[in-house]
């Protein structure tokens, strides 16, 4: 094991230490959402009180949905808090959002839907291989587009919403399933979540929020005909 190897090792145990007894990310999403019962809320609350950590991870979530500014994943802002001193980290902190900020006005970046943010444009609709659905289950409004990529591998992208206000959902995972087999789970970041390509097929997307599910999806990729 080389010396890089090593020193990630420690900084991930670090992490993990830290996070014993600390919610979960999905709870202080839950939390900023409003989302929480009221004795939920308060034992976060409580939590939040004797806890800079996690304190810190819901203050840094504010203040980029009130600047309205390219997310940092609370994951890595909690990596990069592991190596500088708490000043050192902050001011970092704020030379990336001042780089977010000058990059947002120069490129007038669209807001993140599926597959076209990462081609840089709206794709067409009637793009070969490419296929999209709608769902809406309680107050959330999931799109969901799937891309042909590498032959016959699909990439699967997620978009959920609040119809209410049409914000980006907090706090829920999105669960890629075959035949009831879990393939690929994750948090929403922001709203959005990129799965791993996967052979052509029958899938389900599972949609929960503490636990719970609260919808579900299937989609169809089809290889092409010969």
């Amino acid at each position: 094991m080389d010396r890089e190897e090593r020193k990630m090792k420690e900084i991930l145990s670090g992490i993990k230490l830290r996070q014993q007894g600390c919610p979960e990310l999905e709870e202080l999403n839950a939390l900023i959402e409003g989302t929480l019962s009221d004795s939920e809320a308060e034992r976060i609350r409580e939590h939040l009180a004797n806890c800079s950590d996690c304190l810190e991870k819901v203050r840094i979530e504010f203040l980029l949905e009130e600047e309205d500014l390219i997310p940092v994943p609370l994951k890595a802002l909690e990596q990069a808090k592991s190596l500088f001193h708490p000043g050192v980290f902050r001011g970092a902190v704020n030379f990336i959002w001042n780089l977010f900020r000058a990059g947002e006005e120069s490129r007038k970046l669209l807001p993140f839907k599926p597959a076209f943010a990462f081609r840089g444009a709206h794709p067409a609709k009637a793009s070969q291989g490419l296929s999209g659905y709608l769902q809406e289950f309680g107050n959330y409004r999931a799109e969901v587009e799937v891309e042909q990529v590498n032959g016959q591998q699909w990439q699967v992208f997620v978009w959920v919403e609040q119809k209410d206000n049409r914000k980006p959902a907090r706090g829920i995972r999105v669960s890629l399933m075959s035949q009831e087999r879990e393939l690929e789970s994750l948090m929403l970041d922001r709203g959005r979540a990129v799965f791993e390509p996967v052979p052509a097929g029958e899938y389900r997307l599972s949609f929960q929020k503490l636990g719970k599910s609260i919808g579900g999806l299937i989609i169809r990729m089809k290889e092409e005909e010969k």
